[in-house]
């Protein structure tokens, strides 16, 4: 993916024993457009180290990180790791660490869902050019 590509949609999650939800939850974001995902693994004991390691095997535009230091020093300072995990993926992109210009968050039990298979949020973003932020509802 190159800096020029527009848009550039990068998908933030925080999981803390989620592995049976990470594959389904990546692949199903990648297919509706998502460029670029990361994942915040935090005090976890069961396999999503493992089962993300093996998605990043296959697709480099997966991230994961070990959260644990950043959930204790957010815990420490009495600050929103929630808050902090995102700020630190902003700050991720700002610095050229991807080309994201487009941050959605998400938790693992959350999915962006076009109303049929053809949808794509890219087509949605390109349909605003001017458009700054996008809210969507929320439906269970």
């Amino acid at each position: 993916m190159k800096q020029s590509d527009w848009p550039v949609i990068k998908l933030v999650a925080i999981a803390k024993n989620e592995a049976p939800y990470i594959p389904l939850w990546v692949f199903h974001h990648f297919r509706v457009g998502i460029d670029l995902i990361e994942i915040h693994i935090n005090n976890t004991d069961d396999n999503s180290i493992r089962i993300c390691k093996k998605i990043k095997k296959r697709n480099k535009d997966f991230h994961f990180l070990k959260s644990d230091p950043l959930f204790k020093e957010s815990t420490k300072a009495g600050r929103s790791f929630q808050l902090d995990a995102y700020n630190k993926s902003l700050n991720r992109s700002k610095d050229g660490k991807d080309c994201a210009n487009y941050i959605i968050a998400l938790d693992l039990d959350e999915y962006l869902t076009p109303k049929n298979l053809e949808g794509n949020i890219k087509k949605l973003i390109e349909s605003s050019p001017s458009a700054d932020i996008f809210s969507f509802l929320w439906y269970s």
